[in-house]
């Protein structure tokens, strides 16, 4: 089909998943992952058409009149903002570029010894708690241990 063409969205996710099942059942781990892989593009598909179907019940708008106040999956799979990668990055380049810059308006001293001072504070915090965290890790991995180890058997060359 040339490229100016389109097709309906039913058959384009009908022959896009085709096209899934064909490379999956040439892959050569098939036999072993091949139910998984095709469950997952049944999935997929069945995601699809009900994102497709609530899409085409939604009112159409007018060309150029569109309402930038509600997304369509906000709704339906919105999540918190302590989650966000994007909300913590903003966050950390306020504290670290905006507060300092305007702190001495505000009245705040904040010195290059200041914050070399709560960096070493936040380093030494850092390794106490990976080394504590080391600890808990070795002592609940040494209760769980049911076989102990054993040297390796070395095989005279020869």
């Amino acid at each position: 089909m040339p490229p100016s063409e389109s097709l309906p969205v039913p058959d384009a996710l009908r022959a896009y998943a085709a096209i899934r099942r064909r490379r999956y059942r040439a892959l050569p781990h098939f036999p072993r992952f091949g139910r998984g892989w095709l469950a997952r593009v049944e999935a997929t598909l069945k995601r699809a058409r009900s994102l497709a179907a609530e899409t085409a019940s939604a009112s159409p708008q007018p060309e150029g009149d569109t309402d930038m106040t509600e997304t369509p999956t906000a709704s339906t799979s919105g999540k918190w903002w302590g989650h966000s990668i994007t909300i913590w990055g903003t966050i950390v380049t306020i504290l670290s570029t905006v507060v300092p810059a305007l702190a001495p308006v505000t009245g705040v001293d904040v010195s290059g010894d200041l914050v070399q001072d709560a960096g070493e504070q936040v380093v030494d915090a850092v390794q106490t708690v990976g080394a504590l965290i080391g600890t808990l890790m070795t002592i609940y991995g040494r209760m769980r241990a049911t076989v102990p180890l054993q040297k390796a058997l070395l095989k005279p060359k020869g």
